[in-house]
């Protein structure tokens, strides 16, 4: 089976916004010392933002002008993926007892899948914003 080669691209924006928000996370977690919860959302914020430029302009060359409500839709899925991560943070974290920068590492492996599905049909598919 041969991966397109927006998958390929995808996965390379998403290692790039993983590490970002990896980094803002253990940032907040370690060096701000915030709750893992407000260190996660901060760090979904400035990843998720990377991750819709880098998709929309390199990836998917999305040429839709309809940037705030493209965005907002971005926003939002990734919004359902951040309640996920909350749940799964929670679980592994307070129930499982895992290291919190384990437990945020095993979550976005987990999500990966769902965000690469939702972004190229919804946010990027030409049915929905087309040019």
């Amino acid at each position: 089976m041969e991966i397109s080669l927006h998958a390929k691209k995808y996965i390379v924006v998403g290692i790039c916004a993983t590490l970002i928000e990896w980094l803002v996370f253990y940032v907040g977690l370690n060096l701000l010392a915030v709750h893992y919860i407000f260190a996660a959302t901060i760090s979904f914020t400035v990843a998720s933002s990377v991750n819709f430029v880098c998709n929309k302009y390199w990836n998917f060359e999305n040429e839709s002008t309809a940037l705030a409500r493209q965005y907002l839709v971005h926003f939002s899925i990734g919004l359902t993926g951040l309640c996920l991560t909350y749940a799964l943070l929670y679980s592994m974290i307070e129930i499982i007892g895992l290291h919190p920068m384990l437990a945020k590492i095993i979550s976005s492996g987990l999500l990966a899948f769902y965000s690469y599905s939702a972004h190229k049909h919804i946010t990027f598919g030409r049915h929905f914003f087309p040019a």
